[in-house]
């Protein structure tokens, strides 16, 4: 089967965007390495598609009643990730503008959960994304205060203090990440001009990772690319806050 008519048959299945990523990914230029495509950021949307499913629902649910962001792991991710920014030190100070480009927030992220495998509904999402991982950032405030150190003796002496930083988190972001690349071994089904299905069946021919790799050395086209959500922002009133350990 030529593999160039999938797309169509997944928008015969309403599968629009499974079949948008994959007409992206025939448009472009060969390339193998994800990371040297253009991020593809238009087509995944928090709110209006990957929510309404209930694998994704399910983890981001689960994240935000456990306040993930606010777990003794993830306040160490924080706060490493605020020294290594410069930004523990001063009185007050703000970090994490999320109103920039999902993409350029990725090395803020705090935590990652990874969604769906081999076995979830041949749906759209499966089309689309297969496996993938919702991802969290945080943005808020540094406060710095000051802690008495415990001393051994007496002493009519002002207790000596060493600063105690604050960390309030005032707003939360959660936005779906995906690698789009057909490298490694991976069974992608059973396709006809009809359909999809896991198991071998009459009229239907496999399909692999390595038939999009063969396509792609046979015509010069088939680019990889990362896949990058809208972010989906919640904002804590009042901010939620941990003390980062005691610095000297």
């Amino acid at each position: 089967m030529d593999i160039r008519l999938i797309p169509g048959i997944m928008r015969r299945h309403s599968w629009l965007n499974g079949a948008r990523l994959m007409d992206i990914w025939f448009s472009r230029s060969p390339n193998a390495v994800p990371q040297a495509g253009i991020p593809e950021t238009s087509t995944i949307r928090m709110d209006s598609w990957a929510l309404t499913f209930a694998r994704c629902a399910q983890v981001y649910r689960r994240l935000v009643s456990e306040q993930v962001w606010c777990t003794a792991e993830a306040q160490r991710r924080i706060g490493r990730r605020l020294r290594e920014q410069g930004l523990v030190g001063s009185q007050h100070v703000s970090f994490g503008n999320l109103n920039r480009p999902v993409p350029q927030l990725e090395r803020d992220a705090i935590w990652q959960e990874s969604v769906g495998g081999l076995l979830d509904p041949l749906d759209d999402m499966y089309a689309a994304l297969g496996r993938f991982t919702l991802r969290v950032v945080v943005a808020g405030s540094v406060l710095r205060g000051q802690v008495p150190v415990p001393t051994m003796t007496r002493s009519a002496r002002p207790a000596t203090t060493v600063p105690q930083y604050t960390v309030q988190i005032e707003q939360v972001g959660f936005y779906l990440f995906d690698s789009y690349d057909f490298n490694g071994d991976q069974p992608l089904g059973f396709w006809s001009t009809t359909g999809v299905s896991r198991l071998p069946a009459i009229g239907y021919d496999y399909v692999s990772n390595e038939s999009f790799r063969n396509w792609r050395a046979q015509h010069g086209r088939g680019g990889d690319f990362l896949v990058y959500s809208d972010l989906k922002l919640i904002r804590r009133n009042p901010p939620d806050s941990f003390a980062l350990p005691i610095m000297g």
